[in-house]
């Protein structure tokens, strides 16, 4: 009795001094849905839900990388490139539509990426030269380049024309540059339209440029700045009924 009792007491006291220590808690990742497109080659291909990871990583309280967007989307279909747009200096990943036999324009989708990370010494590799890193936090998703953008008279009257697919609300705001473009944006959603002056055509005529998608809460002004815009000044806002309200300059 007295052995068997001296066993049980070591074969606990074992058991509770091997017990791995209890690793803090992670905050797991949403898992993949099905693939998604990467690319819009058509205005009628764009999806506000082509890259709704940034709502959806918001809601988990993470930031968007570019692992979490090559596990998501059909990048292999595409050409891929490291470019850098600007000015100023914006570290891109360009995935590009090569396979156009019947048209001359090759759709973009843009992954924005954020800074590189500065080091000391000979550890700083710039991300052209080195390579981006999957965990490189993505700061916006342009779509450009796509064909079919619907036209109308005003840059108002064009985000009411695509309210089926983008609806209101929405701020309008003019940059400082480039001339003859304009801004529909709605920083709750991390949505951006922006808007052109349609070529060879009257002034009147507007269309869709380019969508971009951000993480939602984006600060406007810092991302207008990052953008090479130099202001953007807000000249009309749209409420969830399609209502225009005329914004007095600041």
């Amino acid at each position: 009795m007295r052995v068997a009792a001296a066993v049980a007491i070591l074969a606990t006291g074992v058991a509770v001094a091997g017990c791995p220590k209890k690793k803090p808690p992670e905050v797991e990742r949403p898992t993949p849905s099905d693939v998604t497109p990467t690319v819009a080659r058509t205005w009628g291909e764009i999806d506000p839900e082509f890259y709704g990871e940034f709502m959806e990583l918001a809601d988990w309280g993470l930031t968007l990388t570019v692992g979490d967007l090559l596990e998501r989307h059909d990048t292999d279909r595409w050409t891929r490139r490291d470019a850098v747009w600007g000015p100023p200096d914006m570290p891109v990943i360009e995935f590009i539509d090569t396979d156009r036999p019947t048209s001359d324009r090759s759709a973009i989708a843009g992954w924005v990426l954020a800074p590189a990370a500065e080091r000391s010494g000979d550890e700083l590799l710039p991300a052209r030269r080195a390579g981006v890193s999957t965990s490189r936090p993505v700061r916006a998703v342009v779509l450009r380049d796509f064909i079919g953008a619907p036209e109308a008279p005003s840059p108002e009257d064009v985000v009411l024309v695509v309210g089926d697919v983008f609806p209101p609300p929405w701020t309008f705001c003019t940059p400082t540059a480039p001339e003859g473009t304009a801004v529909a944006y709605d920083t709750d959603r991390g949505l951006k339209l922006g808007l052109v002056r349609v070529e060879s055509k009257d002034e009147g005529a507007w269309t869709v440029d380019h969508v971009e998608f951000l993480s939602p809460g984006f600060v406007a002004e810092e991302w207008w700045t990052a953008k090479g815009y130099g202001d953007c000044a807000a000249f009309a806002a749209m409420d969830v009924q399609g209502r225009v309200r005329k914004l007095r300059p600041r």
